[in-house]
């Protein structure tokens, strides 16, 4: 599968989902002249491409180390007495690593096994792997000062504050999945644009800079999985059709478009999320968020498979 790695060189959004980077790289597509129209028109029957949010990776011992969510699945069931104490340290964990993931989609390995034997697992910052795997994420949440000035006045009126991460050793990777070859190059086009750009709300003031490199990554697709596990966001155009068996947070998503004008909430499933294999060739929509001009707010879900047994 198709990796793409954002190396930051200065503090970088401490999120970066699926759906903004789907819109940042139509922005870049749309200023280097491609049709988007002809692009959004074939989401969600027939998609280009489809791509992940973006996770934390690793740079150590000359290789690459990947973290995946932590799949959304009912509460494991306990075990021992002794084990609930794990079992509420195991609650935190966000992001696995990529060694552990596939034993867990592949049901080589139960949420129960992890939480029975955690004292071999290390678990930091709500991120897992097992001991002899773990490095550290070298990454810092930083406050960033900033002052507000009246343009009528020229005086400064009040203080604030944003926040970002800085990272060490590592950064964000994601992964794209084409249908169509024909817009590989153009989405890396549009990717090195954004690399001399940079990303975020905060690049005039030198934030969001990144170095953009590709690679390759194995992901468990395992097409016949009784489920599936999104590594994007997802805006199902019903939950009806799982028939209950979906498990996921929501995520609220709302924000303004270039001209200032508010576009519509949507609700979408989080990454991690789990729902029963349909055997679609794609899932998720593009929701509408502003009708005039017509906005897409990216739904579409990047499923692998997960042999989950509750």
């Amino acid at each position: 599968m198709r990796a793409v790695y954002l190396t930051p060189h200065s503090t970088f959004p401490s999120v970066f989902p699926s759906n903004t980077l789907f819109g940042a790289i139509c922005t870049g597509l749309f200023d280097l002249d491609y049709d988007l129209d002809d692009l959004i028109e074939r989401y969600p029957e027939d998609p280009a491409f489809i791509l992940s949010s973006a996770f934390p990776y690793l740079n150590a011992g000359g290789a690459i180390h990947h973290l995946l969510p932590s799949p959304l699945l009912p509460p494991p069931k306990i075990r021992l007495e002794e084990d609930f104490d794990k079992a509420k340290a195991f609650k935190k964990v966000r992001y696995i690593h990529e060694a552990v993931f596939h034993d867990l989609a592949g049901g080589k390995l139960q949420r129960e096994d992890i939480i029975g034997d955690l004292d071999n697992y290390a678990v930091e910052s709500g991120m897992l792997a097992r001991k002899r795997e773990y490095l550290p994420l070298d990454r810092a949440e930083m406050e960033i000062p900033h002052n507000r000035i009246n343009r009528i006045t020229s005086e400064s009126e009040e203080f604030y504050h944003t926040y970002g991460s800085i990272f060490r050793r590592g950064g964000r990777y994601f992964l794209i999945r084409f249908y169509d070859r024909a817009w590989e190059a153009p989405v890396e086009a549009a990717l090195r644009l954004l690399e001399d750009r940079g990303v975020g709300p905060r690049t005039s003031g030198g934030q969001g800079q990144f170095s953009l490199s590709f690679g390759e990554m194995e992901i468990p697709e395992d097409a016949g999985a009784p489920y599936l596990m999104s590594l994007s966001r997802f805006a199902p155009e019903s939950l009806a059709a799982f028939e209950g068996r979906v498990w996921y947070d929501l995520v609220s998503i709302r924000g303004r478009s270039g001209d200032g004008v508010m576009k519509k909430s949507v609700r979408m499933l989080s990454e991690g999320s789990v729902f029963a294999n349909l055997h679609r060739p794609s899932y998720g929509t593009m929701a509408t968020v502003r009708d005039s001009p017509r906005v897409v707010e990216y739904g579409m879900a990047f499923p692998v498979g997960i042999r989950w047994s509750g």
